[in-house]
């Protein structure tokens, strides 16, 4: 089982690469708004430092500009992680279910 604290730089790594692919398709259409083909050159440090200092992400955790080239590349929808995707309907029944069936089980 994984520590509290690497789960949470896990997490922290997690938004901070969210964060800097939206803010690289947001200057990519920018760029294509004004009709240059490419970014300005010194936005991807930036852009990767705003990035781990928002989330507050240890230095010692590198963000890969390769990651967040590879989420807004052309032809594709802008990629963010962690979308927690479709509940199960009977989580909200399932602890109900759980109690009437001890119950019954202490019953007998």
């Amino acid at each position: 089982m994984m520590s509290e604290a690497v789960l949470d730089i896990k997490k922290c790594k997690t938004q901070a690469l969210n964060y800097a692919a939206v803010e690289f398709d947001r200057l990519k259409m920018e760029a294509t708004e004004v009709g240059t083909v490419q970014m300005k050159r010194n936005a991807c440090p930036k852009v990767l430092t705003n990035a781990q200092k928002k989330v507050d992400l240890p230095d010692n955790e590198p963000l890969c500009k390769e990651v967040i080239h590879s989420r807004i590349r052309d032809g594709r929808k802008l990629l963010v992680t962690h979308y927690p995707g479709p509940i199960f309907p009977m989580v909200a029944v399932k602890a109900l279910l759980l109690d009437a069936i001890v119950q019954f089980a202490t019953m007998r």
